[in-house]
């Protein structure tokens, strides 16, 4: 293994937009062989916010993900807009879809969302003693359901199938004492 780079010899822009841009990119190989279009798309890093509340229950939001067609309970997660700070946009992001505030933070990993072939990356963040501080303030194409849960209650809605962002259930395992559910 040579452990070089791949080199790009040309990029062609497919789609462009704030949310999601697709390349085409004409590649060489440090073995001297080239890739005619391998496809990445760039994305803004985003933010999970593991919310523990003072009565020691998590804070889950539901919503409907397009891409899956259905409703789904995931922690509260967002967007860092350009030029924000990962934990302003996560303190941000919590108090906007949920109402909870927290004075509590921890950093706990930066992971990309697909390193074969995304740019962006997801921000993992523990708020503890959590509370409800004022109304969800949603944006116009926002639908949330928030809703606290136990551990054992989290624990069941992932092993049933309730649960099943992988970038969230990563977030989870970071945070917990052993890797088991």
């Amino acid at each position: 293994m040579t452990k070089k780079a791949w080199k790009v010899l040309t990029t062609k822009a497919l789609i462009e937009s704030p949310w999601l841009s697709v390349y085409s990119q004409r590649c060489a190989l440090p073995n001297g062989k080239i890739i005619e279009d391998f496809y990445t798309v760039e994305q803004p890093h985003w933010a999970i916010i593991l919310a523990q509340t003072v009565n020691d229950t998590w804070v889950l939001t539901e919503q409907y993900r397009h891409g899956v067609q259905k409703y789904l309970w995931e922690f509260p997660a967002g967007i860092i807009e350009q030029g924000e700070a990962p934990l302003k946009a996560a303190q941000r992001e919590l108090l906007e879809e949920t109402g909870y505030h927290s004075d509590k933070w921890h950093t706990k990993q930066v992971l990309p969302v697909n390193p074969d072939r995304q740019s962006g990356h997801f921000h993992v963040f523990y708020a503890s003693q959590a509370r409800r501080i004022q109304e969800a303030q949603l944006d116009d194409s926002e639908d949330i359901k928030t809703q606290e849960f136990s551990t054992a209650q989290l624990k069941k809605k992932m092993l049933n199938g309730e649960f099943i962002h992988p970038h969230h259930i990563a977030a989870w395992l970071l945070n917990q004492d052993s890797f088991t559910l």
